[in-house]
């Protein structure tokens, strides 16, 4: 309560204080802290410092997982979050040490696949994405590659039931 009236708007405190009104027994409170809790979070401020609290709370998930032993998940992770910051060549080198560490697993042989495709190391991932059968991918490596008559079958392939037929679409224009 003291929180909440220094700063009404304190992210998560009202509903931290509809908890205890609901351990305590006193479930109308509880709405009515419920209630003020979701009008903050419909406010520009509120929606802000909501983004800020879920950011904190993953940076300091992800760096909890810097601490866990070696493995090929880690490293998938790890390669995952490099790719949203674009860092191709880094989820490339993370791709490779999963595959290191279990080099029968098809999945994590796909996704070393695509990060390659991604960093644009073409010579490289296109016997990978052979293999896999990754038809969007090799067809776009293939274009990129001046190949544009080995490209095209695949990309239309690609095209048939796919949810990326927009992408597929732009690169057979």
């Amino acid at each position: 309560k003291r929180a909440i009236e220094k700063d009404p708007g304190f992210p998560t405190a009202h509903a931290a204080l509809a908890e205890a009104y609901r351990q305590t027994g006193h479930p109308d409170w509880a709405e009515v802290a419920d209630a003020r809790e979701r009008a903050i979070s419909r406010t520009p401020d509120g929606a802000y410092r909501e983004a800020l609290e879920a950011s904190l709370q993953a940076t300091q998930a992800f760096a909890r997982l810097t601490e866990l032993p070696e493995s090929p998940e880690l490293y998938e992770t790890e390669s995952d979050a490099a790719r949203l910051r674009e860092a191709y060549k880094e989820s490339v080198e993370l791709m490779r040490k999963a595959v290191a560490l279990r080099p029968g697993d098809r999945r994590l042989q796909q996704e070393l696949a695509r990060s390659l495709w991604m960093d644009r190391s073409y010579d490289e991932a296109l016997p990978l994405l052979r293999k896999h059968g990754m038809d969007f991918e090799l067809g776009f490596a293939l274009l990129e590659t001046g190949k544009a008559a080995g490209a095209i079958p695949l990309l239309e392939r690609a095209a048939r039931g796919s949810r990326l037929s927009a992408e597929v679409n732009a690169a057979l224009g």
